[in-house]
């Protein structure tokens, strides 16, 4: 798995590529802690259109960074998110505890305000 970011306005934006497995958790939520733990974004927004494959570590994964920027008080969402991943998020519930959108402009909308 590959992993990039960038920050727009305050928000932290996240894309991984490749297969989000067990194999790649503890890499996925050591680099998201660690700019978490060096910056404090208004938010971390996950782009999903590249993760080709995820397992139950993988959302496992992605809860555990829900929450913990839960705790931070920092905003958390994911966008762009294939349908089947959205399909395998919506059959164990996950599409009510996790905010989702089309687009990188409607997460960053959500978290960012024109001042």
């Amino acid at each position: 798995m590959k992993l990039t970011h960038c920050i727009k306005n305050k928000v932290f934006i996240i894309h991984p590529m490749g297969e989000l497995i067990i194999n790649h958790t503890k890499g996925f939520k050591s680099y998201i802690t660690a700019l978490l733990n060096e910056h404090y974004p208004a938010a971390l927004i996950i782009n999903c259109q590249d993760i080709e494959y995820v397992d139950s570590a993988g959302i496992g994964a992605m809860l555990s960074i829900s929450k913990e920027t839960k705790t931070r008080n920092i905003g958390f969402a994911l966008f762009q998110m294939p349908d089947t991943l959205y399909s395998v998020f919506d059959a164990i519930g996950l599409v009510n505890r996790v905010s989702i959108y089309r687009t990188e402009e409607e997460a960053l909308g959500v978290f960012t305000t024109n001042t």
